[in-house]
């Protein structure tokens, strides 16, 4: 979490004073939403993200929100695999799903409207529980040998050694080993939003960074929420 703070403070510096502003209109008191993001992740072509939200807010400019979201890239032709390892292609062989539990605090210094229309920035950030399952590549090449050569000898796992060939019929041997883990971490995400009546639609930024996992995940897109 300590490495999403600098982030936070960075996009907080770009909100102007004014911006703290509220509408004259009590905010409502729940609003359930849906977002489609590009995530970029460790070790893994970029995925596809989707997920739901449902948000409460309380008295002033603060409310939480609990999110489910699934992260997920899955690249399983080897053949397609091994041409990328030699070009600059990013669509490797890959099997990654990600599913994250993210209980936040809210907070929108921006939230005006003027009849119909409004708008809205928020920042959100919290604790995540992530239950991580695929498989990561160890080894991906042409197979010097017959492939039934392998069949029962010891570091070939039956669920983690794939076997294909190449166009030319030589035959390529797929090592992996499962990336099925519990991670726990933190994430924080800032998002704009244009309203009409009750229905938002927003763009937004998200990072999110967790144990077993290099680095910080990030993610791009937008989504629509609506207000009961």
């Amino acid at each position: 979490m300590s490495r999403l703070l600098p982030l936070l403070g960075l996009l907080l510096g770009f909100v102007p004073p004014s911006a703290a502003q509220q509408s004259a209109d009590p905010a409502p008191r729940w609003a359930l939403g849906t977002t489609v993001q590009t995530t970029f992740m460790e070790q893994a072509p970029t995925a596809t993200g989707v997920g739901l939200h449902a948000t409460r807010m309380s008295a002033g400019a603060w409310g939480v929100r609990l999110s489910v979201r699934r992260d997920a890239t899955v690249q399983r032709d080897i053949e397609e695999g091994y041409r990328s390892l030699s070009s600059t292609r990013a669509d490797e062989w890959s099997d990654q799903r990600r599913l994250n539990l993210t209980a936040a605090a809210l907070w929108h210094p921006v939230d005006a409207s003027s009849g119909r229309w409004g708008h809205t920035l928020q920042v959100h950030a919290g604790p995540t529980l992530q239950l991580q399952r695929g498989e990561q590549m160890r080894f991906l090449g042409v197979l010097e040998r017959d492939p039934g050569s392998i069949l029962g000898e010891p570091g070939y796992r039956a669920d983690n050694t794939y076997l294909a060939r190449t166009g030319e019929g030589r035959p390529l041997l797929l090592l992996t080993e499962d990336t099925n883990r519990t991670n726990v971490g933190g994430t924080m995400g800032v998002s704009y939003g244009l309203s009409y009546r009750v229905v938002t639609v927003h763009l937004g930024l998200m990072g999110r960074t967790l144990t077993n996992v290099d680095g910080v995940t990030f993610g791009v897109g937008g989504g629509l929420s609506f207000r009961l």
